[in-house]
This record gives structure tokens, sequence and C-alpha cells, in this order.
């Protein structure tokens, strides 16, 4: 645990003294545009168009979908996560 809380500590403290230093300000202002667009984009457009894994389809569910290489990939059951998830 000392391990990683020093490393934690080392780390934020170097980020600090990128912040502190005028030279590297413009590459940390377009990394955080770089970053807050890739989230917007995310947002907005992706997190609609998820592919969900058949651990993921079986476990969102509540099992409702067996054995997805049986009953085959996606269909209703993934139709209707998808729809409850556009209501959040």
């Amino acid at each position: 645990m000392f391990g990683a809380v020093s490393a934690a500590i080392i780390a934020f403290l170097i980020f600090i003294g990128f912040l502190l230093n005028e030279t590297f300000q413009p590459a940390i202002v377009a990394i955080l545009v770089v970053y807050v667009i890739g989230l917007a984009v995310f947002g907005l457009y992706t997190r609609h168009r998820l592919i969900l894994s058949p651990e993921e389809e079986y476990a969102v569910s509540g099992g409702l979908h067996g054995d997805p290489q049986a009953e085959g990939y996606g269909g209703e059951v993934e139709e209707e996560i998808l729809a409850l998830d556009g209501k959040d």
C-alpha cells in the first residue's frame, strides 16, 4: 500500500509541476480539448451504438438471454436493453 500511495503522490506533484510550467500549458489545453470532444462524441453518439458481449447481454438481461450462441446474438433482448438505456 505504501508504494501505491507514494507513487500517487509523486504523480500528483509532477502533474502540478506541469500545470505550473508555462511551457507545457498549450499541450495541456490541447489534451483537455481533445478529451472533452471525445467525451461529447461518446456521450451523444457512440454510447447508443455499443454492442454487448455475450456475458454483458446475460448479466444486463438478468439471465433472460441464456446462451447467445444457441439463441443468436443481439435480437429482441438487446433491443429491449438498448431501449431502456435510451430512457435514462
